[in-house]
This record gives structure tokens, sequence and C-alpha cells, in this order.
């Protein structure tokens, strides 16, 4: 999608620029992610992310399945450069979710190295097929207090 400064009237006027990030003072969604208006046609228009206008308006590219991670972790920032377009991933690994902090975790709960050798892949619970990662040590003392609760 090309994006021109007529498709968007007003756009800039809403932004703060600071040293740092450049703020949107216009509408903004319950995450904070500001809001702004794309003109489509005569008497046309759509709702965008204030941050994916901006970066449509400095000439990049946003394709279909793209996210545009705040790079700053402001979502109200709109400057271009602490915009990535990234892979859905790429950004979730990025943020501070669970699977970011999950992924980023060195050791298991009781200090096992969380390295290939000791690394056991539980098979995907969900509906998504993402298989888990789990501490093999961990999980062979689990198997094995199970099957003596059994006994």
């Amino acid at each position: 999608m090309r994006l021109e400064e007529k498709h968007v009237p007003g756009f800039w006027e809403r932004v703060t620029k600071t040293n740092t990030c450049w703020i949107w003072n216009g509408s903004k969604d319950q995450c904070g992610y500001g809001l702004g208006k794309i003109k489509i046609a005569v008497n046309k228009w759509t709702t965008k992310r204030a941050h994916i206008i901006s970066v449509l308006l400095s000439g990049r590219e946003v394709s279909k399945g793209s996210h545009c991670d705040h790079l700053c972790d402001r979502p109200e920032c709109v400057r271009p450069d602490h915009i990535s377009v990234t892979s859905p991933r790429l950004n979730i690994l990025r943020g501070k979710g669970a699977s970011s902090i999950n992924n980023k975790k060195t050791h298991c709960s009781d200090g096992h190295k969380l390295s290939e050798e000791n690394l056991y892949f539980r098979k995907p619970r969900t509906r998504n097929g993402r298989k888990s990662r789990v501490c093999k040590k961990c999980h062979i003392k689990r198997v094995q207090k199970y099957l003596a609760g059994k006994k």
C-alpha cells in the first residue's frame, strides 16, 4: 500500500515531536495505540493505527501478515525510525509477554541449564500446534514420581 500526505490530512498536526519519541495526540485504542483515518476514496475513510500510517508515509512497505514493532516500546510513538516491520513471531519475542519471557530463559526453575542436550519438546496441547520446551531432567523426575505413585 502506497500512502501519501493527501490520504491522511492533518496527520502530523496530531503529533508532538520530542528529541526521542514522536507522540500521537489524537484518538487511541484501549491499548494506547494511536488511531488515524486514511482517505481511501471520495467520502470513504478507514481507521488504521497511527504508527502504521507513519511507517507507510515514510515510504516503507508493510506487507500483509507483517507487524509494526515499536523498538522504543511506547505504543503512542509514531516516529518511523522507532518502528520495525517484522514477522509476528519476532514482534512477540521482543515483547514483554509470557512467550517472550519463556523464550529468554536459560535455566529451568530447578536450575538446570536449558541447552539442546537437556531439552524435551512436548507435543502440542493447543490448536496452534506449537511445541513447548521442557527441561529433560525435570521431565524425567516428574515421570518417575508419577510411575512410583501408580505402584
